[in-house]
């Protein structure tokens, strides 16, 4: 089995990105991937603009670019589906995989560098994002952020025999 954790939107072209992995896998071979289900860490991302201020003097919309990413346009069960399936992938499945982190303090951080949101920290030295960190927790603190939402839709299906 292929699988690919939350790695499509790392991907400068999640399509190629995705077809390559597939192929990856023996023909009839079982592929999995998985990406944030709409909404998931949103409130991670809506926040971590007010703490880059000081750096960047206008700082990337974070809604409008994800609005904007491809991967909006497949981060529900039947678009993300849909998508699986125009791969090349056959009897695909997704499932949604509810999870709420809590606090936010201890995982937030974690999202916001294993996710595309840590392209906002490009350029920065380790020193200032350190400082970015803790604003952005602050930020969550402040907004009265006490869990984030976490949910995943897993997708699984088979490549052509």
């Amino acid at each position: 089995m292929v699988r690919w954790a939350l790695g499509i939107v790392f991907s400068p072209d999640p399509v190629t990105g995705t077809e390559h992995l597939m192929a990856q896998a023996r023909p009839g071979g079982r592929v999995a991937l998985t990406i944030w289900r709409r909404g998931a860490i949103e409130p991670v991302g809506r926040h971590l603009p007010a703490a880059l201020l000081p750096w960047e003097p206008h700082p990337v919309d974070w809604a409008q670019a994800q609005q904007d990413a491809a991967i909006s346009r497949i981060d529900t069960l039947p678009t993300f589906a849909q998508w699986l399936g125009a791969r090349g992938l056959h009897r695909v499945l997704v499932h949604t995989h509810s999870h709420t982190a809590d606090p936010p303090a201890t995982v937030a951080w974690d999202l916001v560098i294993g996710s595309g949101f840590r392209a906002l920290l490009e350029g920065l030295n380790p020193a200032q994002v350190d400082r970015v960190r803790q604003a952005s927790l602050q930020e969550l603190a402040a907004h009265g952020v006490d869990w984030i939402d976490a949910t995943t839709l897993i997708g699984t299906g088979r490549t052509t025999p």
